[in-house]
């Protein structure tokens, strides 16, 4: 049996769908943490919603906001010194994620901006898709949220963003 669940903590939500028999306990988990990286409750005492900038600004300044100056594609996979496709995926989704700031990406997406990095892709690329994802989503490197559905670890997110630094 399939299950839809989606929890929505003020200005962050939390979609899930898959088997009815989800761990509770890890659910319970990511919503506290979701929770503690915003600093503070997103509603005050009478329930009223504290505005969008205040609730982010804590999340900001916690994960270090990304830098004013964004860099491409091509920049972001030299800087890694990528080498292979699993290394451009990688650069791509640092770029969807650290730099254009979104929360999950899907293939699609992570595709175009891996062709974006004029110098560093291979049309071979485009058929391995799918075997690139696997080995990142089997290695940690990413997470998979749906069945088309990706982000970054956190453990990977942080380790990108030093290299950048």
């Amino acid at each position: 049996m399939t299950t839809k669940l989606r929890v929505k903590l003020g200005v962050f939500e939390l979609e899930y769908e898959g088997d009815s028999e989800f761990n509770k306990e890890a659910l319970e988990h990511m919503i506290q943490h979701i929770g503690d990286v915003v600093g503070a409750t997103m509603l005050t005492d009478r329930g009223a919603e504290v505005p969008e900038e205040e609730a982010l600004q804590g999340m900001k300044s916690s994960e270090g906001a990304s830098s004013k100056i964004s860099l491409h594609t091509n920049s972001i996979a030299s800087k890694l010194a990528v080498k292979s496709a699993s290394e451009l995926a990688l650069a791509a989704a640092a770029r969807l994620q650290i730099y254009a700031e979104k929360p999950k990406f899907d293939r699609h997406e992570l595709l175009s901006e891996m062709k974006s990095a004029t110098s560093h892709f291979k049309a071979s690329m485009v058929k391995n898709l799918s075997a690139t994802l696997k080995i990142l989503v089997g290695s940690g490197k990413c997470n998979q949220i749906t069945q088309n559905s990706y982000s970054l670890s956190s453990a990977a997110r942080s380790e990108i963003k030093s290299r950048l630094a």
